[in-house]
C-alpha cells in the first residue's frame, strides 16, 4: 500500500457546479488524497426521465433509424440529443436577443 500524500491545501466549498468544474480542470485529485475517505459503497443516481410520445411520419422514422444506425447510436438517443441541442441553442438565442 502506498503512503498517503498530504494535501497542500483543502478542497474549497463551491457555490456552483460550474465553479467546481473550473477548479477540477486546474487541480489533480492526488493533491487532496488525505481529504478523501475510502468507501465500499458507491451509488450512481440516474436522473428521472419521462417518456414523451410524438407522432412522426413512418418514412421519416425509417430514415431516422437508418441514419442513427450509420452513426452507431440508437435512434431514440439521436432524437433526444437533437432536441436537447436545439433547445439549448434556442434558449441561448433568446438570451442574446434580450441582451442585444
Amino acid at each position: 500500500m502506498k503512503p498517503r500524500r498530504s494535501s497542500k491545501t483543502e478542497i474549497p466549498e463551491f457555490e456552483s457546479i460550474q465553479e467546481e468544474a473550473e477548479f477540477w480542470d486546474t487541480h489533480d485529485t492526488t493533491e487532496f488524497l488525505d481529504e478523501f475517505e475510502e468507501t465500499d459503497e458507491v451509488v450512481f443516481v440516474r436522473p428521472e426521465k419521462q417518456v414523451v410520445s410524438l407522432r412522426l411520419e413512418r418514412d421519416f422514422v425509417d430514415r431516422l433509424k437508418a441514419y442513427a444506425q450509420e452513426i452507431g447510436v440508437p435512434y431514440t438517443t439521436l432524437i433526444r440529443m437533437w432536441i436537447i441541442k436545439s433547445f439549448k441553442r434556442e434558449v441561448e438565442s433568446q438570451r442574446e436577443d434580450k441582451i442585444g
